[in-house]
């Protein structure tokens, strides 16, 4: 499968790609500005993602697009402007190009507002507030959840918890909110290896601690992470009509 990985200069997005690569052939995109940062990361795309043809001729031949929708860096109003008008672009561009598939990667952290006793799934709304890097993955949450509304195509959003757990430190087990990397990664292959897409999906994923915030019971269920909680699907057998002798 043809993967299209935005945000090159991101961690995640690159530990993501690198991983993937065994089994996909990816692709990178990341702003012109930071050219100069890069010196091993290969296949990486610069654009500006602006609504010219360049981003349609980007995007040919991709088969699913990964989105980072929470980036840490978007400290200011003009970063959150540039960062939704990006989403807004890339998303008509894959559009216009036929691209279907698309998981969007987002943070837990838009709903840890929520106090602890209550029982916080995948329907409840995201409380963003006013933190930049916060709003901005809200943002674009909304952006996608409308572009699947009006436009045939298949999002998966996946919350990730935090922080991300990227080595065996004990770091990361000092919060009750945190995930592995490997659990992203078997969630992202999980996703991809989906054979019915629905057109929005949300699935929440944190590791399994004693203490944990969020819960992951969709996500157990469908994808196997961070428990494997999936059960076997028995296609229906066929049922005659009464009446009609059985052979």
């Amino acid at each position: 499968m043809n993967i299209f990985i935005t945000n090159a200069h991101n961690k995640l997005s690159q530990r993501i790609g690198n991983h993937l690569l065994e089994n996909h052939n990816i692709k990178f995109i990341e702003d012109a500005s930071k050219k100069n940062s890069f010196t091993e990361l290969k296949g990486i795309k610069f654009t500006s993602l602006d609504a010219s043809i360049k981003t349609n001729q980007i995007l040919k031949d991709i088969d699913l697009v990964i989105y980072q929708g929470f980036i840490e860096n978007n400290i200011s109003p003009s970063d959150l402007n540039s960062h939704i008008q990006k989403t807004y672009n890339l998303l008509s561009a894959a559009i216009e190009t036929g691209i279907s598939k698309f998981i969007l990667l987002s943070s837990l952290e838009l709903i840890k507002s929520y106090d602890d006793t209550n029982t916080v799934t995948e329907t409840w709304k995201s409380t963003p507030k006013t933190d930049i890097s916060l709003l901005s993955a809200h943002l674009t949450e909304i952006i996608f959840k409308e572009f699947a509304r009006t436009f045939p195509i298949n999002i998966s959003l996946l919350r990730l918890g935090y922080p991300i757990k990227y080595n065996n430190s004990d770091e990361a087990n000092k919060f009750n909110s945190s995930v592995k990397i490997n659990e992203i990664f078997l969630s992202l292959e999980r996703i991809i290896s989906l054979k019915n897409y629905k057109k929005w999906e949300i699935y929440h994923l944190q590791s399994d601690l004693k203490t944990k915030k969020f819960l992951t019971n969709k996500t157990n269920s469908i994808l196997g992470v961070p428990i494997d909680n999936r059960k076997p699907i028995n296609e229906p057998f066929y049922n005659p009509k009464p009446g009609v002798s059985k052979i």
